[in-house]
C-alpha cells in the first residue's frame, strides 16, 4: 500500500468515526471479534455464551471478515458502514487478536483482550500499529503470561485482569455434553482420538510428514488399548499451505471452529511450540511435544520459557517420541503438571467467563 492510499484511508476512517461519535455509546452493546472476524471460537466465545445464560439485557454482536460465522447472534461485516457504527457506539469491543488500528476508540470504551495463545511459551510479535488506551484490559492465565509477554515484551499500558482464560472454563470443569456433540459431529464413534497440532512456522513442509502416523497409532495402541485416530489440526494462519495426508486413519480439522472443542474431546495431545498445552494441562491427560527442527526455530523464534522446563515430554523424532509413549506415567504427569502450574503462577479456577462478566456490569456502574 503506498504512502498516498495509506493517507486517504486513514483521512476516510477520521472522517467515519467523527461522524459515528454523534452517537452515544451504548455501554450493555459488545462487539466480539475473533481472528479479525474469521471465526466464532475462543475466550470471546466463552464470555458471550456466559453473558447470554445469566442475561437479556446485553446486545452481542459478533463481526465476521469474509463468510458470515455460524452463531445465533447478530454480525455485521469487518470494515463495513455497519461494523464502524456498532464498533463505535458498543460499550465494550472484545478481541483475542490484535485491533484495528483504523478505528479510534472513544475514550468510554472499554476492549478486552483475551488473546488466541496461552501466553508465555514462545516469543510474539504484535504489529506498531496497534495503539493501547488506559481503557484497554488484558486477560492473564498466570503470572508469568503478564509479567513476561503483556508488561515486558510488548510493553503494554492496558490493565491485566487475573481472571484466568474463559475459554478454559469448559475443560476445567469438563463439559462432559460438549465432548458428546462434538465426537458425534466429527463421526468418531467410540475411537480414541489424539489430536496433533503443530504451530505456525515459515516453512510446515519440513515438520508435517516427519511425523510417523502409522507407528504413532500402533504404539498409542499398545499403551492405551482401544483403537485410535488421528485429529489434524494446522496453525490457522498455515491452512492454504496444509496438505491433506492419504492416511486412513487421520481426520483433518483444520476448519474445524473451536480449538478448545478438540482438546475437550482429545485423548492424547502432540504438538510442538503451541501454547495449547497450556490449555491441555488442565485436563491431566497424555501430551507429547514433537519439536523435529527445535534448533532452528529457537534461534529463530526463542522462548520465554524454557522448553524443556514444559510439563510434556520432549521428542525430536519419531524414536523419541515412541519412548516416550511407552514410558507414559500417569503420576509422574500429574506431578509435573501441578508444578509446571505453581512455576507460572497459575490463575485458572474455572470461573474466567463469570470474573469477566462481574468485571464487566462494575465498570457500568461506576462509569454510566
Amino acid at each position: 500500500m503506498n504512502d498516498s492510499l495509506k493517507y486517504f484511508l486513514s483521512s476516510l476512517f477520521h472522517v467515519i468515526t467523527r461522524f459515528v461519535c454523534v452517537f452515544p455509546i451504548k455501554p450493555r452493546k459488545i462487539m466480539f471479534e475473533v481472528y479479525m472476524g474469521d471465526k466464532y471460537a475462543c475466550s470471546p466465545k466463552s464470555i458471550c455464551e456466559y453473558i447470554d445464560s445469566k442475561s437479556d439485557e446485553y446486545e452481542l454482536i459478533w463481526v465476521y471478515h469474509k463468510n458470515r460465522i455460524p452463531c445465533k447472534y447478530k454480525q455485521v461485516k469487518r470494515n463495513s458502514l455497519a461494523y464502524f457504527y456498532h464498533m463505535l457506539t458498543a460499550g465494550f469491543i472484545i478481541i483475542n487478536s490484535g485491533n484495528n488500528h483504523l478505528l479510534r476508540y472513544r475514550a468510554k470504551q472499554v476492549m478486552i483482550n483475551t488473546w488466541h495463545g496461552g501466553g508465555a511459551y514462545k516469543r510474539l510479535t504484535i504489529s506498531p500499529l496497534e495503539r493501547y488506551r488506559k481503557n484497554d484490559f488484558f486477560i492473564s492465565s498466570y503470572e508469568k503470561a503478564s509479567q513476561f509477554v503483556i508488561q515486558e515484551e510488548q510493553n503494554i499500558h492496558g490493565r491485566i485482569l487475573n481472571f484466568g482464560l474463559p475459554r478454559n472454563d469448559m475443560l476445567i470443569n469438563f463439559d462432559n455434553q460438549k465432548a458428546i456433540e462434538v465426537k458425534k459431529q466429527l463421526k468418531i464413534g467410540n475411537k480414541k482420538c489424539v489430536l496433533y497440532a503443530p504451530t505456525y512456522r515459515n516453512d510446515f513442509s519440513k515438520t508435517e510428514f516427519a511425523l510417523d502416523y502409522d507407528r504413532l497409532v500402533k504404539m498409542l495402541e499398545q499403551r492405551f488399548g482401544g483403537e485410535w485416530v488421528i485429529l489434524m489440526r494446522c496453525h490457522y494462519h498455515m491452512r492454504p499451505d496444509c496438505k491433506q495426508s492419504s492416511f486412513r486413519n487421520m481426520i483433518d480439522v483444520t476448519q474445524y471452529p473451536d480449538m478448545q472443542d478438540l482438546l475437550l474431546i482429545s485423548d492424547a495431545l502432540i504438538t510442538d511450540y503451541s501454547s495449547s498445552i497450556w490449555d491441555y494441562s488442565f485436563l491431566k491427560r497424555p501430551a507429547f511435544l514433537y519439536a523435529t527442527d527445535l534448533k532452528e526455530y529457537d534461534e529463530e523464534r526463542s522462548f520465554f520459557v524454557d522448553i524443556h522446563e514444559w510439563p510434556f515430554p520432549l521428542c525430536e523424532n519419531n524414536d523419541e517420541l515412541a519412548q516416550a509413549i511407552e514410558n507414559f506415567d500417569q503420576d509422574k504427569l500429574e506431578c509435573s503438571i501441578q508444578k509446571h502450574h505453581d512455576f507460572m503462577g497459575n490463575f485458572e479456577k474455572g470461573n474466567a467467563s463469570e470474573l469477566t462478566f462481574a468485571f464487566m456490569q462494575r465498570f457500568i456502574e461506576e462509569n454510566y
